[in-house]
């Protein structure tokens, strides 16, 4: 990135522009208690050491991917990101000398309301409404690229669910149906087809449910609103024993620390059906340091309809966010991963030509469970 963000902020520069503000997906977090610490504390992830390699040609960068707020000075640097949601706004303030530049520059994070909300405004917030023009602009982009977006790729006869609870709430601890169809279609997409395994952390998947009616024709929309963030797909070489440990990295401490369901926790990664096992659910074994659980079966543990060999090298196959960044506490992927490579397909061009293998004469049908629970409630709202 850093590259081709300094040619064009060069050529900008040279074209006479004043200001050059950057905006990228990549981020970073914090150990900031509250909003607006711009002492940026313990800054981490991809973005430090993009920001820290920019020249001066750079005046802000604005962030993004790991939903997380701060505003940094990074060697005269502005940088921000404002959570997500749309609970805040990044409040950028630049004051120009023509011919100069950027003479002064300072952010905040904003909390908001919705334009919607009604009532008394809490201290501290405020009603942001629709710009009528940017609408507009919207619009007009919606309009023009709705035919692309409405062809027929390929079809689908189930529906295929996220599994959420009773308030809507994803249910991490479950094997979705919809995460299977993700996952056999990020190992459809390795290169000559060479990998073993392929995984998706559940927070990419994006829609509650795919349904497609009597006719099962599924579009680019459709499949967008699954999984809508452009991310990278990467190889990444485990051995059996890692394969294991990442398995027990879903029910340890820091997978157990959010969202709950029926007593259970976790973080349950969606696995393609090359990978089968069991896991054993019981309060006293969840939820350990990392390094120390132990809830799966490992003798049911199948590779290609193959038991776990510990020593053998497997390949897996999985978005930027886990397998590059060992992000959702998945540190086996950068701790023991090796040859890491970006196989240059975005999760979504993955679904869609996995999709596309699926005309109406033989349509996709709901995938079988991967993932078997000894003890758990069932995974229904």
């Amino acid at each position: 990135e850093v590259p081709v963000i300094e040619r064009h902020a060069a050529e900008l520069r040279r074209s006479g522009v004043d200001a050059v503000v950057v905006l990228l997906h990549q981020g970073g977090a914090t150990s900031a208690r509250s909003i607006n610490d711009r002492s940026c504390p313990n800054l981490t992830g991809p973005i430090r050491g993009i920001v820290e390699t920019l020249s001066r040609n750079i005046d802000v960068v604005l962030s993004a991917h790991t939903h997380k707020e701060y505003v940094c000075d990074i060697n005269g640097i502005l940088l921000t990101q404002s959570g997500y949601y749309g609970n805040m706004v990044a409040d950028v303030s630049l004051t120009i000398m023509p011919g100069r530049g950027v003479i002064a520059k300072s952010a905040s994070s904003v909390p908001v309301i919705r334009g919607s909300a009604t009532g008394a405004v809490p201290r501290g917030y405020r009603i942001v409404k629709p710009d009528p023009e940017i609408a507009a602009l919207v619009q007009q982009y919606d309009d023009w690229s709705k035919p692309a977006r409405s062809r027929e790729i390929g079809y689908i006869t189930a529906t295929l669910e996220r599994l959420d609870d009773a308030n809507g709430t994803r249910i991490d601890v479950a094997d979705h149906p919809l995460g299977r169809l993700m996952a056999d279609s990020y190992l459809a997409a390795a290169p000559g087809q060479a990998a073993d395994i392929a995984f998706v952390n559940p927070g990419g998947i994006r829609s509650p449910a795919l349904s497609f009616g009597t006719t099962g024709r599924v579009t680019y929309d459709d499949l967008f609103a699954v999984s809508p963030f452009a991310n990278e797909l990467y190889s990444v070489d485990l051995t059996g024993a890692a394969l294991l440990r990442l398995l027990e990295q879903q029910w340890e401490a820091a997978n157990c620390s959010a969202k709950r369901f029926k007593d259970m926790c976790g973080r349950v990664l969606q696995p393609s059906s090359s990978l089968t096992y069991t896991w054993q659910f019981n309060p006293d074994s969840m939820g350990k340091p990392d390094g120390t659980g132990s809830v799966v079966d490992v003798n049911s543990i199948r590779i290609k309809g193959n038991p776990l060999e510990p020593t053998r090298v497997y390949r897996i196959i999985a978005p930027a966010f886990i397998a590059a960044e060992g992000g959702d506490y998945f540190t086996v992927f950068t701790d023991r991963g090796t040859n890491l490579q970006n196989i240059k397909t975005i999760d979504l061009d993955a679904l869609r030509s996995y999709v596309a293998q699926f005309p109406q004469a033989t349509p996709y049908s709901e995938p079988a469970a991967r993932v078997t629970c000894i003890g758990c409630q069932p995974f229904t709202p």
